[in-house]
């Protein structure tokens, strides 16, 4: 293994170890505090309340299985696409509050969470812009070690 190999292989364990870090801990505090996440969500007035207990239930279990998976098992392409999506939509919804000038937490990590602006935006596109670093990374060497057993 080459030095670049080497160096590419550590910068990939150590993005998945934070980005894998950050979901875990983000999920958390939502998972034993539903109800302060659904009053979290509530504050940014996206989603219907019909739908808002369920958002605030599940989405912390999401959180916690692709932080989990994206380090470990044999599922990180799952996980990769997964924080892919949700680094979206947590970006749509900071971006929404931050036009509208909502003075809001974020309810990223539960209560007393950041207020939503600008370092949150950059922060969760620096979560986005490393996962799918991770998401190109592992595509390619999943292709290359296709065409190169052929």
């Amino acid at each position: 293994m080459s030095k670049q190999q080497r160096f590419l292989l550590i910068v990939e364990w150590a993005l998945r170890l934070i980005i894998g870090g950050v979901f875990l801990y983000a999920s958390f505090s939502k998972i034993a505090h539903p109800d302060e996440f659904a009053r979290a969500i509530y504050y940014y007035h996206l989603l219907p309340e019909s739908l808002l207990h369920l958002f605030a239930l599940y989405l912390p279990w999401l959180e916690l299985v692709a932080g989990l998976a994206i380090v470990f098992g044999p599922w990180k392409s799952g996980a990769e696409i997964l924080i892919i999506l949700m680094c979206m939509l947590f970006i749509a919804a900071l971006l929404s509050a931050v036009l509208r000038d909502l003075d809001i937490s974020c309810g990223c990590f539960g209560k007393g969470s950041h207020k939503v602006g600008l370092g949150l935006l950059i922060q969760d596109s620096f979560l986005l812009l490393g996962t799918a670093y991770l998401r190109l990374r592992t595509s390619s060497v999943k292709s290359l070690d296709h065409s190169s057993s052929v």
